[in-house]
């Protein structure tokens, strides 16, 4: 919808809803009458506000743009090949390695694995 449609038809809503209310203040007040200008006049402001909503949306998409991702300090590449992304980090050697090059480096005895995600902390 077009946001001058909504924002259209929402004025209107807001306006049935407080002519209703108003309508309650001289005669004989109806709970369902007064239920019925409450609803028409939060429904206006709520379809108002979706209009505000989608126009800041698209607005946000426009200028905001395709940014590009910014690699995190876990996303570093292996020490062995710099091809894959590291998914272990072997503390004994201090080296970060992918699952292909873990099956070459394995050395049972000497290594001690820690998730590369933490290997900040295997350095203290």
């Amino acid at each position: 919808m077009s946001k001058i449609i909504i924002f259209g038809l929402s004025g209107l809503l807001v306006a049935a809803g407080l002519t209703v209310l108003a309508a309650q203040l001289g005669g004989s007040p109806s709970d369902t009458m007064r239920g019925a200008g409450l609803f028409l006049f939060s429904f206006g402001v709520m379809l108002a506000a979706l209009g505000l909503y989608q126009q800041a949306r698209r607005l946000k998409v426009e200028y905001e743009g395709a940014k590009p991702r910014q690699k995190k300090k876990s996303d570093r590449l292996c020490s062995v090949c710099n091809r894959e992304r590291a998914e272990v980090f072997c503390r004994v050697h201090v080296l970060r390695l992918c699952l292909s090059c873990l099956g070459s480096h394995d050395d049972g005895k000497n290594c001690l694995y820690v998730p590369a995600n933490r290997a900040s902390a295997a350095y203290k």
